[in-house]
C-alpha cells in the first residue's frame, strides 16, 4: 500500500507538471484515498476505514526510530512530519504491530 500510496503522488506530480491546472497530491490525499476513500469504493465506510467508535480495529503500529529508519526523527519533528516521513521513506521495517478487527495479527515478537 505504501508503494501505491507513493507511486499515486508521484503520478500527480508529473500530471502537474503537464497540466499546471491540476494541484499535485498531498501525503493526506493519499492517506486519505487508502483508508477512508478505500472504504467509500467498497461500499464500507459503515464498517472500516477510520478510527470511529463501532467500526474494525485495522491499524498498524510504527517504528519510526533511528535504529530502522532512514532519517534522523528528533524531538523537533512533529507527529505530522514523522507521519509524512514514514509514507515518503517507511517500509515494512517500519510496522512493528499489525491489528485486523482489533486482534493483533504480527508482531515484533511473533515476526522474529
Amino acid at each position: 500500500m505504501l508503494n501505491c500510496m507513493r507511486s499515486a503522488i508521484d503520478a500527480s506530480i508529473v500530471t502537474f507538471f503537464q497540466d499546471s491546472q491540476s494541484s499535485p497530491l498531498t501525503y493526506n490525499d493519499v492517506f486519505y484515498m487508502a483508508t477512508t476513500g478505500a472504504a467509500i469504493a467498497l461500499g464500507m465506510e459503515n464498517k472500516i476505514g477510520n478510527f470511529k467508535v463501532g467500526k474494525k480495529f485495522d491499524a498498524l503500529l510504527i517504528d519510526m526510530s533511528e535504529e530502522i529508519s532512514l532519517f534522523n526523527s528528533d524531538d523537533s519533528l512533529s507527529n505530522s512530519e514523522i507521519f509524512q516521513k514514514f509514507l515518503y521513506t517507511g517500509d515494512d521495517r517500519n510496522i512493528s504491530s499489525v491489528y485486523v478487527n482489533g486482534v493483533m495479527v504480527k508482531s515484533d515478537a511473533t515476526s522474529n
